[in-house]
């Protein structure tokens, strides 16, 4: 009798291996990992902040927030997170067992579709792989070849091939690393019959041959391109970088006081190098732009104050706070929080006061912010 049995056990056992690979495969390869510009759910774990998530989904703090209507910066364990960003082209981690065939039918995705998506891989197991958002032919960015001219020797609109990848601004395409083209967008954007229409790819195979000729440079493609940049985005507009500086106080500011000489003496100076914007205690203090904090602590007049470095020789201040968040060294982004507005040091109220420095000179903070309803100053 348990002669007889034995082949059925096994014939179980084999099932039941089967069917928790399957569902190791399935978890590795569909539920979602670090996916940069994609979006998905981050659950917080004990020790996550606001800016290291941020720098590990390649997002923005203020983005974050926005996403999940965050009040603050305390995040508590076991809260699922949204991740913003557009469906765009992610990476799996996947178990070193695992073949081609069997992750795209884990994915539902032709097989020759992921090969050709991952060249430099010659099986997937145990590899991070880059997966598409979508089916459809790849073609391959050249040397030197931003958007513009990448779309403009493929003959499709830049502002679907963005769309199509879910790229972001400044919509980077990099050398040698194949992204999904709109096909049936595709149209001549005025490059004097360089533009082959009729090209037949086959989906899932990587354009081999160029559309423009070889000989056609980089700043050739990119004159007709631009040329016709009203026809070619057909009504998907291609968003400037958005990298300028931003305000430090979230809503529209009120300003008590302007750069510049002032009839109010403070601590026996009149001549004021900074903007100071009324706010309640507690109101949180933003970076205007990614940078590196190079002070933070008890500055005499200034009180409990930030110093920030950017690029190009740029320097902000931040003063008169109740709290620091941030310590020297350590990187930010436009929108993280520096800390709170108070009235520390040498201060008539709670408020904030901002600097901007080029190369240790003091400007006018007003001519680098961007426009908004500026309020009125109650004091010069």
């Amino acid at each position: 009798m348990s002669g007889r049995r034995r082949p059925s056990v096994r014939r179980g056992r084999r099932a039941v291996r089967i069917g928790l690979r399957r569902a190791l495969i399935a978890l590795a390869c569909i539920a979602p990992g670090p996916v940069f510009g994609q979006g998905g759910v981050h659950v917080v774990e004990p020790g996550d902040t606001l800016y290291e998530l941020a720098s590990r989904y390649d997002t923005t703090v203020t983005a974050l927030r926005e996403t999940n209507a965050l009040v603050g910066d305390v995040l508590r364990v076991g809260t699922r997170l949204e991740l913003p960003g557009p469906a765009g082209w992610s990476w799996r981690t996947v178990p070193n067992d695992v073949s081609w065939p069997e992750l795209a039918r884990d994915l539902e995705l032709p097989e020759t579709l992921l090969r050709d998506a991952n060249p430099q891989l010659t099986r997937p197991g145990g590899a991070e792989v880059r997966v598409p958002p979508g089916e459809g032919p790849l073609a391959t960015p050249r040397d030197g070849e931003d958007l513009i001219a990448f779309a403009a020797r493929l003959g499709v609109p830049p502002g679907t091939l963005a769309v199509r990848n879910g790229l972001e601004p400044p919509y980077p395409v990099e050398a040698g690393v194949p992204l999904l083209v709109p096909i049936a967008d595709r149209a001549p954007v005025g490059l004097g019959g360089a533009v082959d229409a009729s090209l037949d790819v086959s989906v899932g195979s990587p354009i081999d041959s160029p559309i423009a000729p070889a000989t056609v440079s980089h700043a050739e493609l990119r004159i007709p391109a631009l040329a016709s940049l009203a026809e070619i985005l057909e009504r998907r507009p291609l968003t400037p970088p958005d990298d300028d500086f931003a305000w430090p106080l979230a809503g529209a500011p009120r300003i008590t006081s302007r750069f510049g000489w002032r009839n109010v003496s403070v601590g026996g100076n009149r001549y004021h190098v900074g903007l100071d914007l009324g706010a309640p205690t507690g109101t949180p203090v933003l970076a205007v732009l990614d940078g590196t904090v190079l002070r933070a602590g008890w500055f005499g007049a200034y009180g409990y104050a930030v110093y920030v470095g950017h690029a190009d020789g740029f320097e902000t201040r931040y003063a008169h706070l109740s709290s620091i968040a941030v310590e020297p060294g350590q990187r930010v982004s436009r929108g993280t929080a520096l800390g709170r507005v108070g009235s520390t040091g040498a201060s008539t109220g709670p408020h904030l006061h901002f600097e901007v420095r080029q190369a240790g000179r003091a400007l006018d903070p007003l001519g680098v912010l961007p426009d908004r309803a500026r309020g009125a100053s109650t004091s010069r």
